[in-house]
């Protein structure tokens, strides 16, 4: 019953992404408001309003057609496979549909997308026709590049931290001087100088 529920909420979910990209559209072309306007007045981000407006008028109707079944991520679609159906949009297409009963995650279809853009005719053939086997051939190649040089991994971990501090950093600066944080933020900060002592312990520098 849990899974009927939530495959529910998230077909609504995509069907609510197509269904905010024709009334933003609307609200542009027929009330003449600009997308900074627009977002103004619905709390949202412009770029929001911008990858939105894309998914209606930028997706073949066959993507759409999978966004409204719920087998494409609205997030993924708008910033992946809508440059791509812009660049070429019959690889679009038969990518998504190679892809879209793979429930596929994010960063897959950026290193998808990431690939395509980097490969010759020959390789982005290859790619959209057997997006599984690409991706199954990059993890290969970045575990044996683990293999050979084995701090790789220690030092891609060290600089998501850096970025996720500074990230904190600037939410805390955003919040401004003097405003209380919650029990349970402050229990996390704890939990976070616990892992950091613990590093402290294994990493000699």
């Amino acid at each position: 019953m849990r899974g009927s529920t939530w495959h529910h909420q998230r077909q609504r979910s995509q069907r609510c992404a197509l269904e905010d990209g024709w009334l933003l559209r609307e609200l542009r072309d027929s009330h003449g408001l600009g997308g900074v306007e627009i977002a103004a007045r619905l709390s949202r981000s412009a770029s929001w309003v911008s990858r939105r407006i894309a998914l209606v008028e930028s997706l073949p109707s066959s993507l759409q057609g999978l966004l409204r079944k719920g087998r494409l991520c609205p997030y993924a679609a708008s910033k992946y496979l809508v440059p791509l159906a812009r660049a070429n949009a019959a690889h679009a297409e038969m990518l998504a549909q190679n892809i879209a009963s793979q429930k596929l995650g994010v960063r897959q279809i950026h290193t998808l997308y990431i690939g395509w853009r980097q490969s010759n005719a020959e390789g982005k053939e290859r790619l959209v026709k057997q997006p599984l086997l690409y991706l199954a051939a990059r993890a290969e190649a970045k575990t044996e590049a683990r293999a050979a040089h084995p701090d790789e991994a220690l030092l891609s971990d060290l600089h998501a931290a850096e970025g996720v501090m500074r990230r904190l950093a600037r939410r805390l600066r955003e919040r401004g001087d003097g405003v209380p944080v919650g029990t349970s933020i402050d229990e996390a900060w704890t939990a976070v100088q616990d892992a950091f002592d613990a590093l402290f312990t294994y990493l000699k520098v």
